[in-house]
């Protein structure tokens, strides 16, 4: 990661002096180096971190094991949509269980309807007034 940093600050900057000061800074860790990003100018910053992903796609190792992380995340949020899932049928089972077992006429809806006055009135000849 450090090599395809420094390609990127080569075709970035022509300044060797602005180049060393960022390029002798060692980012322990990643949320460093965004923070960092964040401080400076947007503009200026993520043309530097363009050319940086475009380096790191050209570097095999670098590019296997983003792609690495990104399938471990896509498999995480499907195993948290599937334990959602789960949990939600789970739950329609509580309530259909226990609508069949009470026979709870409260939980079945109206045996009858009941007409609402001024709602749709209908006529003798089977047809609606609007």
């Amino acid at each position: 990661m450090d090599d395809s940093y420094q390609r990127a600050l080569e075709k970035w900057c022509q300044n060797d002096g602005v180049r060393r000061s960022l390029s002798s800074r060692r980012f322990a860790y990643l949320g460093e180096l965004c923070k960092y990003f964040k401080k400076t100018d947007a503009i200026k910053s993520n043309e530097l971190l363009k050319l940086w992903a475009d380096e790191l796609r050209t570097d095999t190792v670098c590019y296997n094991l983003i792609l690495e992380m990104k399938m471990d995340s896509v498999v995480d949020a499907v195993n948290s949509c599937n334990s959602i899932l789960l949990n939600i049928e789970k739950k329609q089972d509580l309530i259909i269980n226990a609508v069949t077992n009470n026979n709870s006429t409260s939980l079945r809806g109206l045996k009858t309807h009941k007409s609402v006055v001024g709602y749709i009135r209908g006529r003798k000849d089977g047809k609606f007034h609007h």
